[in-house]
C-alpha cells in the first residue's frame, strides 16, 4: 500500500537534514569570492569539497576530492571555508556529534 500525501510516513529528522545542507550550502555561497586573477584568466570550475564539522558547525577538518583544474579556485574554496566557519549550528533533530559533508562549490563567469 502506498503513502498518502499527507506527510504521516515522513521522517522529521530526514527533512530536517535536508533543510540543514540547503542552508549550509547557501551559506557557503553567500561567503564565496570569486578571486579576481582567476576572473581575468576566465576560469571557471566546480570544485568538490568534503569537509567535517562539530555541533555548533566548527570546521573540524576538509579536504578537495575533486580539483576544478584551476589553482587559484581550488585555494578560494580552501580560504571559504575558513571564512565561513563558523557554519550555522546544527538542529537538535540531528543527533550526531559531528557531521561530514560533501559539495560542490561552483565558479561560473556570467
Amino acid at each position: 500500500m502506498g503513502k498518502s500525501g499527507s506527510g504521516s510516513g515522513s521522517n522529521p529528522s530526514a527533512k530536517g537534514a535536508a533543510n540543514y545542507h540547503g542552508q549550509l550550502v547557501a551559506w557557503l555561497n553567500r561567503h564565496k569570492r570569486y578571486p579576481t586573477r582567476a576572473q581575468r584568466l576566465r576560469q571557471e570550475g566546480t570544485v568538490v569539497v568534503r569537509f567535517t564539522i562539530d555541533k555548533s558547525g566548527q570546521v573540524l577538518s576538509h579536504q578537495i576530492v575533486t580539483s576544478s583544474g584551476h589553482p587559484l579556485l581550488d585555494q578560494e574554496v580552501q580560504a571559504l571555508l575558513g571564512r565561513a566557519s563558523p557554519l550555522p549550528a546544527m538542529p537538535a533533530a540531528l543527533s550526531q556529534s559531528r557531521l561530514t559533508l560533501t559539495v560542490p562549490i561552483r565558479f561560473n563567469l556570467r
